[in-house]
């Protein structure tokens, strides 16, 4: 049979002449809009091309439309609340052209957050995609960010991408035109479904410091696009407290590649007030209670979790002051309940004072005016993982100093504020968060490694996990069926990573529910007694507490029993939408 002319560049995944063995096209040919396609048949500038004749689409479909805001406009209210930030716009869009990925450290407080993907859209165009820890931050910021580019809601220029695509919620995804916010993990499984990193110009992964999961994820993802893109794809990395040089040795850069923005807007002092105390919430409460008279304005209260918080308030509330309110503030409520804190001062509260008892959900992004006052625990909760058994374990640690700067951070915004630290200054002996890729389990880390079509084992991370933790993950993705012997995503492993839960706890689910159906109904017998209000009154007079992993369970139980009221299908799809609502983006 004769030779393919073409040889190794030849894109016909069904060409029927003889190619040399290293040949390895993509059967989608030319149409292919995978970003993360290894196929060696694609030209270079294959993502390029694609995306040129999509934007001279584009322009030849969309009805030219009037910015609702004229760059001069956004520029004059810009002088009239001036942030730190303003003063390096120039620089920093004229540095991150040139050098393609800038490292930005900002004090807390600068306007990093809202200002630079404002800076980036009206400088290069095309759609700014800003990443967040916490979903909360990502709506947050969108509303805000709304406000000031457009003077409308979100759903013009501005829009965010939280939580899964599945969910079916309007809340969840908002569309944006020019500005995206979105969680690193709503950007991993986005860019699965749609691709949206091929539509994005300039991608900022803001409070790059915290790296959990999926930010290393988007920075590895980064650092491939970079490659693939390399003329028309920006990265900025931003945060106040991150460290230059490991960024730097990551993407391979010069000392040019860092901007720093010094400068807050007001002075926040720190005192170091020790736990004399057994338990850290009475002595937090202690202090609030001498402090508060002496202080106006807003509090924080940062605590390891919502059991403390909960404990804090009811101490709190025994003896609050006059025209003072205490609220909650944590990853597990309802935006109803967080919007509570965050829009405080826009209702008819401006006689009221807010203590906000918190987690460290509060350390950064989330924007609360007014604070003056900061009591700090020092405590956080960690998630780890212990490979040996395979069990998550959760701790109570001792924060990082760079955790401790940005809850001091939060104050100091619109007047000077204080930050009564409740440890010794040399109890911070961490400088900076441990990444959570070295203390979690890799499950499903490494299956939506492979649903991008990677492999794990040479993903390029920027603290690469050990080479033994990513083969026990992958050993267990065979046991159960996601991945083959090739490590090919399989159909039970796409529904793994749709219901975006760790691969062993989806398989328990999946098996009991298609397997054990009897099972299900006479436990779900047991429902209505444990969900009785006096139940579980009693269980709190008790002091008797469910484990969260108990407490869910029996909330699926519940949500099974119910499914029998429905279809096959209309089962089957309740149940990927209720599980994506448990999927922790």
């Amino acid at each position: 049979m004769a030779q393919c002319d073409q040889g190794n560049a030849c894109g016909n995944f069904y060409c029927a002449y003889l190619h040399p063995p290293e040949w390895d096209p993509c059967e989608v040919g030319s149409k292919c809009v995978d970003i993360m396609c290894s196929h060696t048949s694609h030209p270079p500038d294959r993502i390029l091309q694609q995306q040129q004749q999509e934007n001279n689409n584009r322009e030849l479909q969309l009805p030219i439309s009037k910015p609702l805001k004229s760059i001069e406009q956004r520029q004059i209210e810009r002088q009239n609340t001036p942030l730190p930030i303003l003063a390096a716009k120039d620089e920093f869009c004229r540095r991150l052209q040139k050098e393609r990925v800038l490292v930005v450290r900002a004090e807390t407080g600068s306007g990093k957050s809202t200002q630079l993907p404002q800076y980036a859209a009206e400088y290069f165009g095309g759609l700014v995609v800003c990443t967040q820890p916490r979903v909360i931050a990502a709506i947050s910021l969108a509303r805000r960010v709304a406000n000031e580019y457009d003077g409308i809601s979100v759903g013009k220029s501005v829009g965010y991408r939280v939580g899964h695509a599945s969910v079916g919620k309007d809340n969840n995804r908002v569309p944006g035109t020019d500005i995206l916010y979105v969680t690193d993990a709503a950007l991993v499984q986005e860019n699965q479904e749609s691709g949206v990193l091929r539509d994005t110009r300039v991608l900022i992964i803001d409070e790059a410091h915290e790296r959990s999961l999926y930010t290393d994820i988007v920075i590895g993802m980064a650092k491939l696009l970079l490659k693939m893109r390399p003329t028309d794809f920006y990265v900025v990395i931003s945060s106040a407290t991150v460290d230059p040089s490991k960024f730097l040795d990551f993407f391979q850069l010069t000392d040019s590649s860092v901007l720093n923005v010094p400068g807050r807007l007001y002075d926040v002092y720190i005192d170091y007030v020790p736990n004399s105390r057994d338990s850290i919430v009475e002595h937090a409460v202690s202090i609030l209670f001498k402090l508060y008279d002496q202080f106006q304005g807003h509090t924080l209260v940062f605590l390891p979790g919502a059991r403390e918080i909960q404990q804090a308030i009811d101490l709190f509330n025994r003896k609050i002051p006059k025209n003072c309110v205490a609220l909650p503030l944590y990853a597990a409520l309802s935006p109803e309940e967080q919007n509570q804190v965050l829009q405080f001062d826009e209702g008819s509260n401006s006689e009221l004072r807010m203590v906000v008892f918190c987690t460290n959900i509060a350390e950064t992004s989330v924007t609360i005016n007014n604070v003056r006052l900061i009591i700090d625990s020092g405590l956080v909760k960690e998630a780890r993982f212990d490979n040996k058994r395979r069990l998550p374990i959760i701790e109570t640690v001792q924060i990082s100093r760079s955790s401790a700067d940005q809850r001091t951070g939060r104050a100091g915004r619109t007047a000077p504020g204080h930050c009564f630290r409740l440890y010794e200054q040399t109890d911070l002996t961490r400088p900076n968060i441990e990444p959570a890729i070295r203390r979690s389990s890799l499950d499903l880390v490494a299956l939506r490694i492979i649903c991008l079509r990677l492999d794990p084992t040479e993903f390029p991370f920027i603290d690469p996990p050990d080479a033994t933790v990513i083969e026990a993950s992958l050993s267990l993705l065979k046991e159960l069926s996601c991945i083959d012997t090739n490590h090919v995503i399989t159909r039970r492993g796409q529904l793994f990573n749709e219901l975006s839960f760790d691969p062993c706890y989806s398989a328990f689910l999946v098996d009991t529910y298609l397997e054990h159906g009897p099972i299900l109904d006479l436990l779900a017998t047991v429902v209505p007694i444990l969900a009785t209000p006096g139940f579980r009154s009693d269980m709190d007079l008790n002091r008797v507490d469910f484990p969260q992993y108990l407490s869910l369970s029996i909330e699926l139980i519940y949500f099974f029993s119910c499914l029998k009221t429905h279809s096959k299908t209309q089962q089957l799809f309740l149940f990927g939408n209720w599980f994506s609502i448990y999927s922790f983006i």
